[in-house]
């Protein structure tokens, strides 16, 4: 009994009402004897055929095309065979499938619709993006419009030491008063790693990397706009932001600059780039939806609730707090 599940790993193929017919054998097997000077079938105007009854037939065209794609250019009787064989053996297997249901699995027809608009987008898209270009004239007057724009950004390094929810009265006060004692090149130096509860810096000073203004890690806001409120070397404030009490010191600051325009050209030239691309790309789906309207169903619009948000992994437990076990004394 015949299974309709393309999944089925085992059934009895059906009757199929198709029949395996080569016609024109005689000149298929006179087209490999081209290098012996035999007559083609490309030569005499005709275009021998193995036919799949009521199917496409593959043609000798085919056969070649398949040699090309394998490398064999000039492939004697038995490499033709061999790809003849291939292709017929091919679509036997692709009807069979047909026949039998694979055509509706979902997995299948998503495949399908990746190949086709993968080659709808080659044929008619990727020509008009490949015609895109940017002059050098237009490069200079964006870089006219506002220089400021590809200025490098204000960038700071500080030392932070954290403490963990609420503290013994008059900690940070300590702290404060201790630090100015520590080369400011070391941040907090023996203070971070006697008191701060931020296992990322507390063993270098509480040194932290350089910060970019705008894209600053992933700190709370505050500890962020503190960190560039400092103007001087050394400088210490204090914040409380989610429930810690931070002390920052300033370590270092680079001020924002100006970039010489034959630096950022190359960098104009491809935003400008991107930005027609994208242009073009959202015309021409634009036209498309406007030529083949696709229903989305509402339910569709919301993200699943099987969908889980990607969270980092947790740091390893710190080794300064980890706890020992029972002594062996």
């Amino acid at each position: 009994m015949l299974s309709n599940t393309p999944t089925s790993r085992s059934f009895s193929l059906p009757c199929l009402p198709r029949r395996v017919r080569v016609f024109g054998a005689a000149w298929l097997v006179a087209g490999l004897a081209g290098s012996a000077g035999a007559a083609t079938p490309a030569e005499s105007g005709s275009n021998p055929t193995i036919e799949l009854a009521a199917d496409e037939a593959i043609q000798r065209d085919d056969v070649e095309a398949e040699l090309s794609r394998r490398g064999g250019h000039s492939a004697g009787a038995a490499a033709w065979q061999q790809t003849l064989d291939d292709l017929v053996g091919r679509r036997l297997r692709a009807t069979a499938a047909i026949d039998t249901g694979y055509a509706e699995d979902p997995e299948i027809r998503d495949a399908i619709e990746r190949l086709l608009a993968a080659r709808f987008e080659r044929d008619h898209l990727q020509p008009l993006l490949a015609a895109i270009e940017v002059t050098d004239d237009e490069v200079v007057a964006r870089y006219a419009e506002a220089p400021e724009r590809f200025a490098t950004a204000e960038q700071v390094r500080v030392a932070v030491i954290r403490l963990d929810g609420p503290t013994q009265p008059g900690l940070a006060d300590e702290i404060e008063a201790a630090v100015a004692a520590v080369d400011p090149e070391r941040g907090f130096g023996d203070l971070a790693r006697r008191h701060s509860a931020d296992r990322a810096s507390r063993y270098v000073g509480g040194v932290l990397g350089w910060w970019t203004h705008g894209d600053s890690s992933r700190r709370p806001d505050a500890v962020v706009e503190l960190g560039f409120a400092l103007r001087t070397v050394g400088e210490v404030g204090r914040v409380e932001a989610e429930g810690d009490t931070y002390l920052m010191r300033l370590v270092e600051r680079r001020a924002a600059s100006p970039r010489a325009f034959d630096k950022v050209a190359s960098t104009i030239r491809r935003q400008l780039m991107m930005e027609r691309r994208a242009a073009v790309r959202d015309a021409f789906h634009a036209e498309l939806r406007e030529r083949y309207p696709v229903e989305v169903d509402p339910l569709a619009r919301e993200p699943s609730t099987r969908s889980r948000a990607l969270t980092p992994p947790s740091l390893p437990a710190d080794p300064a707090t980890r706890n020992p076990g029972p002594s062996r004394n």
